[in-house]
């Protein structure tokens, strides 16, 4: 089991990976916040950089589970965030699904 200690540490080791991943869909600004474990934090793009920073007031509630599988791309957005949101766009270009190979683990 993975344990998210900081998730503030997390997307800052892995902003360089979202800054080209946003950079190649082409994303469009956009704020979003993501909160875990009591933990808020905000992800800024604007058009060419990704600035982790305070999360904003409307911030997007997700599990230590949830934002594990969205930052290692093995589900989609949309089963980790309930609810229709606008920054969903922004996180799904962000933690896009990822091809993984299966074997004896799953």
């Amino acid at each position: 089991m993975l344990q998210v200690l900081s998730l503030r540490g997390l997307l800052e080791a892995i902003a360089p990976e979202l800054t080209e991943r946003l950079r190649t869909a082409k994303q469009a600004t956009g704020e979003v916040g993501l909160r875990v474990r009591g933990e808020t934090v905000g992800l800024a793009w604007d058009g060419g950089r990704l600035t982790v920073g305070e999360g904003k007031r409307d911030w997007v509630e997700v599990g230590q589970d949830g934002v594990m599988k969205m930052v290692l791309g093995l589900v989609p957005v949309e089963q980790v965030v309930a609810g229709e949101r606008v920054d969903v766009a922004m996180l799904r270009a962000a933690f896009p699904v990822q091809g993984t190979a299966t074997g004896v683990w799953g």
